[in-house]
């Protein structure tokens, strides 16, 4: 009948039968076409336990280079799996992004308003919804589920560590070894070097004793036992402003006040351990301080373990660049050990004192100099060259336990690496928003201070928070940047959050909470095995103590979408 009709006639049958049948043709052609794609996303399959993070496919996309110094000293071996047991976020060997970019428009969600459970949260909290903005979306979907007040710049507490971490896999590379260097001036013979001996620090974040150890062990090994000289510290490849630690909240000694230093050691913490000896109560330091002075005057006792009997009073004295820790009142044997954490001293110091007890007092060798700090000078040789962990394996420590110091270290490696030394806070900020516009992430309200989120300035809002995250989720530093959030219900600050319900080991977060602040940005796997992003800023009074059950309400609401 069609080769009877006319040209027109023939094109006006086809097009009545093709609109007549399209309801049939589309579903058929539309799965024809998805069959053939070679960018589609598979989802993960639900409930799959333990599901590994490979590598990416997905090529870089900023134009700054991402390369490790040191390259000869890059490990070979594959990225290992977190081993929990427990489902975490799924990233699939062949997975391939199809947008090459994360959608930075300012698109509203296909949904505006809270859910429902999550306004009853807030309600029974006291807690109006003024402070609260939200930001959700699918991985795979240029467009965001949910959004709610999501344009609003907000202080994210420590959730700024989040793009500090992403800028610092991007520019530094995940690879990235921190070098400690070993110099030496005068001659060395009969195991004796007849000068001074050098330390050189570049910001590793996580020096420890025993890279300590592994330092002084390979010196040894260069025939070296005595030291004439001093030993001296350069820590010039960061540029700190003199600043009041306490100026945050006039908690100077604490942990996560600690300012940052080009030669960290043990993030500046000094151990003070309290316990019973015989009849009397010692007190020692593991982690000593050339300048750090112990008085004890704790009265022992057999009362029972509480009240003041618990709690000797301990008094931190600073002398010019002397410190005196004072222990007084009454301590009940029956207490056992207890152990005090505090910043009293300086890396420098610290090093010194870990020195001189290894060396001389382990090692059986000898120091007669005394202790300099200054730089490196242009006629001093390299001993040797230590190089730490990579950045991958340095980064879950920041995140999962959300240490400030190490995020601070972080940003000024990043300044130093981008623009020389010294490392300078300013030089970060301006390479970690640099680096994010390279991405196509271009955030006018973006504050990193620096780079911890322990600010009271640090800025920025929930949508750009979670494009972020969908950003790198589509990145090639996906698996180390997700690798190193901490898992719900299973590690980190997420260890006891969520443990017993169905949402454990589904999430990687990162968390922060100020006062009047709170808030955790990350992924959710969903029960349907959708991968979502999830971005939570909250600033209300009441949003430290209170704000946790509605954020909990948000991810559940996710997981069950």
């Amino acid at each position: 009948m069609i080769a009877s009709l006319s040209r027109r006639q023939n094109l006006n049958y086809l097009s009545i039968h093709f609109m007549k049948y399209w309801h049939f043709i589309a579903p058929l052609a539309f799965l024809f076409i998805s069959s053939c794609s070679s960018n589609s996303i598979p989802e993960a399959e639900p409930n799959t336990r333990s599901l590994p993070l490979s590598k990416s496919p997905i090529p870089a996309k900023n134009s700054i280079k991402s390369q490790a110094t040191h390259q000869e000293n890059r490990p070979t071996d594959k990225t290992k799996s977190i081993d929990t047991n427990h489902s975490q976020i799924y990233v699939s060997q062949s997975t391939k992004s199809t947008f090459a970019k994360a959608n930075t428009s300012s698109q509203t969600g296909k949904i505006t308003r809270l859910p429902t459970q999550v306004l009853s949260a807030l309600r029974a909290q006291g807690i109006s919804t003024a402070g609260i903005s939200v930001y959700i979306q699918a991985v795979n979907n240029p467009n965001p589920l949910l959004t709610f007040q999501e344009n609003r710049s907000r202080n994210p507490a420590s959730v700024m560590k989040a793009v500090t971490s992403y800028a610092a896999l991007g520019i530094l590379g995940a690879d990235y070894r921190w070098p400690i260097e070993v110099y030496t001036t005068g001659s060395i013979s009969a195991n004796t070097l007849r000068g001074d001996l050098i330390i050189k620090g570049y910001g590793y974040p996580d020096f420890k004793p025993k890279d300590l150890q592994q330092i002084l062990s390979a010196i040894r090994s260069k025939g070296i036992r005595n030291i004439e000289g001093n030993l001296v510290f350069d820590n010039s490849y960061f540029s700190v402003l003199r600043q009041n630690a306490g100026a945050f909240d006039g908690q100077a000694y604490k942990p996560y006040n600690a300012v940052p230093d080009a030669l960290l050691f043990n993030e500046r913490v000094s151990c003070f351990v309290i316990q019973p000896k015989g009849k009397q109560i010692s007190v020692s330091c593991p982690t000593p301080s050339r300048n750090v002075k112990i008085i004890n005057n704790i009265q022992a006792n057999n009362r029972p373990c509480r009240g003041s009997n618990a709690s000797p009073r301990m008094q931190i004295i600073p002398q010019g660049r002397s410190v005196t820790v004072k222990f007084t009142g009454s301590y009940s044997r029956r207490c056992g050990q207890r152990k005090y954490f505090k910043v009293v001293s300086d890396p420098a110091n610290m090093l010194f004192a870990s020195i001189w007890r290894t060396w001389v007092g382990k090692m059986g060798g000898s120091i007669k100099g005394g202790f300099a700090q200054r730089k490196v000078p242009s006629h001093a040789q390299l001993l040797y060259t230590y190089h730490s962990k990579p950045l991958r394996d340095v980064l879950p420590t920041i995140n999962k336990k959300s240490n400030n110091v190490m995020a601070r270290q972080l940003l000024l490696s990043i300044a130093a690496k981008q623009y020389g030394a010294s490392g300078t806070t300013a030089k970060g900020k301006q390479a970690v928003r640099a680096w994010l516009n390279s991405r196509g992430l271009n955030f006018p309200e973006l504050q990193i201070d620096n780079g911890s989120g322990l600010s009271r300035t640090a800025k920025i809002s929930a949508r750009h928070m979670g494009q972020l995250l969908v950003d790198a989720y589509q990145s090639p530093y996906r698996n180390d940047f997700i690798r190193s959030l901490a898992i719900m219900g299973v590690d980190g600050t997420l260890k006891r959050r969520m443990k017993n319900t169905a949402l454990r080991g589904r999430g990687q977060f990162k968390t922060g909470s100020l006062k009047d602040v709170r808030g955790i940005a990350g992924y959710v796997r969903a029960r349907n095995g959708q991968t979502y992003v999830v971005s939570i800023l909250h600033n209300d009074p009441k949003a430290r103590s209170r704000g946790r059950a509605t954020h909990d309400e948000v991810i559940k609401w996710v997981y069950s979408h």
